[in-house]
């Protein structure tokens, strides 16, 4: 198994969201991903939609994302406003970044 490491640059979160038949991804106003941070600092990062209809999303990491070690948690908020207003707020899920050694 990799472990990811404070510091690191370029992981690929690639998440599948799950959207209600009524509605489509590439319509949708806004997706976002909250992050909370190890420290308790929430972030907001901003993926892109690799598949519209199956709900596939990506965000790579960039310098300073995923600066600290710890627990990271991340939920996944959706929001439409035509045909009518949705706003889909998805189940969060935790991921650990390790520190190094040395």
């Amino acid at each position: 198994v990799m472990a990811i490491y404070a510091g690191a640059i370029g992981v690929r979160v690639r998440i599948r969201l799950k959207i209600p038949r009524d509605l489509d991804l590439a319509d949708a106003d806004s997706v976002a991903f909250d992050v909370m941070l190890p420290d308790g600092t929430c972030v907001t990062w901003t993926p892109t939609i690799v598949t519209a209809s199956t709900g596939d999303t990506l965000y790579v990491t960039a310098a300073g994302d995923l600066d600290q070690a710890g627990q990271y948690a991340l939920q996944p908020i959706i929001d439409w406003t035509s045909p009518s207003v949705v706003h889909l707020i998805g189940q969060p899920f935790l991921f650990p970044i390790g520190k190094k050694l040395c």
